[in-house]
């Protein structure tokens, strides 16, 4: 039998060990938040029941697992018909948990949401989620404009960059600091629907 000098077995050990934790760390990693669920700082603010909660739980854990397998499939069609397919049932069945006011309140919520989309998805559904004054309205409106010219320029640029996730860092930087000037405008009460404006876009 060949000798394996002691100094390098415990280096091969240690590089064994290295992978070990590496592979298994990925298969614990948690599946990516698929497009279209909900934005939590807009469930949060419809005041949901228990059993409403359970039920919107149970759309959630349905729809990751139907857009996981969706993700599994060959061709870019089957994909993109698959992953509509499991968004629309989602949507379907987030709002046959809720009553008739709850669903008028998140049918505008998400509409207010789509003036703030270039926050991104999640800092826009933030803002909606704070209940701003009208005067509020408007300060956020002029620190959008100040930051649009660069975030629409970042914006084309990702369509021809070699390195594309580079250039989302940069918007989501400039998101960030959006965010921080909209925080400045808030209320604490409000600041709390807000979050901490330093989470990542999902």
């Amino acid at each position: 039998m060949m000798h394996v000098p002691s100094r390098v077995a415990a280096s091969l050990l240690a590089g064994s060990l290295m992978l070990s934790l590496a592979v298994a760390s990925f298969a614990q990693a948690p599946a990516r938040r698929p497009t279209g669920m909900m934005p939590s700082a807009i469930v949060t603010k419809l005041n949901l029941t228990d059993e409403q909660k359970a039920k919107v739980k149970a759309a959630n854990d349905a729809y990751q697992s139907e857009s996981d397998e969706a993700a599994k499939l060959t061709t870019p069609k089957e994909k993109r018909a698959a992953s509509r397919a499991a968004r629309e049932k989602y949507e379907a069945a987030f709002k046959a948990a809720l009553n008739p006011d709850q669903q008028k309140q998140l049918d505008a919520l998400l509409t207010e949401a789509k003036e703030y989309k270039d926050f991104g998805p999640m800092l826009g559904s933030q803002i909606a989620a704070a209940g701003l004054t009208a005067e509020q309205k408007a300060k956020v409106k002029e620190i959008t404009a100040k930051y649009l010219p660069e975030l629409d320029k970042l914006r084309a640029s990702q369509k021809e960059a070699t390195d594309k996730a580079a250039v989302q860092a940069q918007i989501r930087e400039q998101q960030q600091k959006m965010a921080a000037e909209v925080r400045e405008i808030l209320t604490p009460e409000q600041q709390k629907a807000f979050g901490s404006g330093r989470k990542k876009q999902q």
